[in-house]
């Protein structure tokens, strides 16, 4: 698969990310599956923001193979805007305490009001 398949593809999924979040769809409530309690709007929350950076990296070669100073600090920043969303779950997860990344005032209340 060509860099520019993957980058539309990507593109994509930013766009229809952006306009589920955007109308506020009713689809982002449903949960997709049955054995993992999670909102649909969490996972297409994750999917646009992994996506733009994503897509930014495949979509620039001076970024993937960075031969200035400059290059290399963009590259950075990107590949750092990647690591930062792939970590959005599983941090979120840690921090609310359930999937649907809810905060309730129970004794075990994790977060802030």
């Amino acid at each position: 698969m060509s860099s520019k398949s993957i980058v539309a593809i990507l593109l994509g999924i930013t766009l229809v990310a952006i306009y589920l979040l955007a109308t506020g769809s009713s689809l982002l409530n449903k949960v997709p599956f049955n054995s993992v309690p999670m909102p649909f709007g969490n996972i297409v929350t994750a999917a646009g923001m992994l996506s733009l950076p994503l897509s930014i990296f495949f979509g620039f070669e001076s970024i993937r193979n960075p031969k200035t100073r400059s290059e290399q600090v963009v590259a950075n920043g990107i590949k750092l805007s990647i690591a930062v969303a792939a970590c959005w779950i599983p941090v979120s997860y840690l921090l609310a305490g359930n999937l649907t990344f809810s905060f309730t005032g129970t004794p075990a209340f994790q977060g802030g009001q």
